[in-house]
C-alpha cells in the first residue's frame, strides 16, 4: 500500500520535511484540514487497514514510536484533542484493487494560556497498520510534529530493577525525558558494577537511538553470566547524542542509581532462566536456619539450667 501525506499548501509547514512538521510563534494558532492518500496498487488483491491517532512515545531500543503502546511523562496536551479524524475510525477500511483514497482529519492547537506560553515540541501521529491478503500486518506511521519556541530534553533514570527477558536474567534502567523536546542522534552505554567496586555484571551499548518528548523508555541490559547473585550493584548509564539542536559539540549525560538484588529475586529469576529449582542453595539455607535455631534452643537450655542452680 502506498501512503502519501498532503503536505503542500499547508500553513506553518515546513517545506523541507515530508511529514506533518509545524513550526509556529509565541502567538500562532493552527487550525486546518490533514489529508492522507492510500493507494492500493495490486492489480488483484484488496488490502484492509486501521487507522489510529497517537502521541508519540520511546520504544525500548530507542526509537520513537507511533503505535500508542508506550507511556508518556508528564505531558501539558492531549494529542488526541489536538488531532481528530474527520471521516475515519480505527475501524477496518477496504481498498479496492487499484483504488485510492483520502483519508481527512484536522488539527487545531488548544487557544488557552498555557499553549500560548508553551515552549518545545509536541510530537504525535497517524498511525496506519494495512494487512493485504495473506500478508503480514505492515506499519505505516505519519508523524505530525508542532514545533513552537524552545526546550531542551531533561533525562534521568527513574528506576532499576532485575527481570527475565527472552529467558535471560536482565537489568532495566527505566529512562524518562519529562520536557517537551526530542532528542535525536543518541548513543547511549549502560554499566552495572557491584556496589563500590569496579566489577562488571551486566553491560550493554546502543547507537542511532531517539527519545520522543515526555517519555520513558527501558535499557535491557543483560546479565553476562546466566545466574543473577544477591547483592548491592550501582547501575551506570551514559548518554551522548549529536542532535544538531545541541551544537557542533552535542552533549553528554551520566546517570548514576545503586539497587540491591534480594536473596528471593535471585532464586526466582534464576529458577525462570533454568527451569530449575537451586535446591542445594535451598537446603543450604534451610539447614543454616536449623543450626542457628538449635544453637538458640541451647543456649537457652544452658541458662535455663544456670538459673535452676542459683535458686
Amino acid at each position: 500500500m502506498k501512503v502519501e501525506p498532503q503536505t503542500k499548501n499547508l500553513k506553518f509547514q515546513n517545506n523541507n520535511s515530508n511529514f506533518f512538521d509545524f513550526r509556529l510563534n509565541k502567538q500562532d494558532q493552527i487550525n486546518q484540514d490533514l489529508v492522507i492518500k492510500v493507494t492500493n496498487p495490486s492489480h488483484d488483491q484488496k488490502v484492509d487497514f486501521t487507522t489510529s491517532i497517537n502521541q508519540a512515545t520511546t520504544s525500548k531500543v530507542a526509537k520513537i514510536s507511533y503505535d500508542g503502546k508506550g507511556k508518556s511523562v508528564k505531558n501539558l496536551f492531549d494529542f488526541k484533542q489536538i488531532v481528530t479524524a474527520n471521516d475515519v475510525n480505527e475501524n477496518k477500511i477496504t481498498l479496492k484493487p487499484g483504488e485510492s483514497r483520502e483519508l481527512n482529519f484536522h488539527i487545531q492547537t488548544p487557544s488557552n494560556e498555557m499553549f500560548k506560553n508553551f515552549n518545545g515540541t509536541i510530537l504525535g501521529g497517524i498511525y496506519i497498520v494495512a494487512q493485504p491478503n495473506h500478508a503480514k500486518k505492515i506499519a505505516y506511521p505519519i508523524a505530525i510534529r508542532i514545533n513552537k519556541g524552545t526546550s531542551s530534553p531533561n533525562i534521568a533514570m527513574k528506576k532499576v530493577k532485575v527481570d527475565t527477558t527472552y529467558k535471560h536474567n536482565m537489568v532495566d534502567a527505566m529512562i524518562t525525558n519529562n520536557h517537551p523536546d526530542m532528542l535525536s542522534q543518541i548513543s547511549y552505554k549502560g554499566t552495572v558494577v557491584k556496589k563500590g567496586t569496579n566489577d562488571v555484571v551486566a553491560k550493554a551499548s546502543r547507537v542511532d537511538g531517539q527519545i520522543a518528548p515526555n517519555s520513558q523508555f527501558k535499557f535491557e541490559i543483560p546479565w553476562l553470566t546466566k545466574r543473577i547473585t544477591p547483592g548491592a550493584y550501582t547501575m551506570k548509564v551514559k548518554i551522548k547524542s549529536t542532535d544538531p539542536q545541541l551544537g557542533v559539540k552535542g552533549e553528554t549525560c551520566f546517570l548514576v542509581k545503586d539497587f540491591t538484588v534480594s536473596v528471593r529475586d535471585a532464586i526466582v529469576l534464576n529458577a525462570k532462566v533454568t527451569h530449575s529449582i537451586p535446591w542445594l542453595f535451598i537446603i543450604s539455607v534451610i539447614i543454616l536456619f536449623g543450626l542457628i535455631i538449635g544453637l538458640i534452643r541451647w543456649l537457652l537450655k544452658i541458662r535455663n539450667r544456670r538459673e535452676g542452680l542459683e535458686k
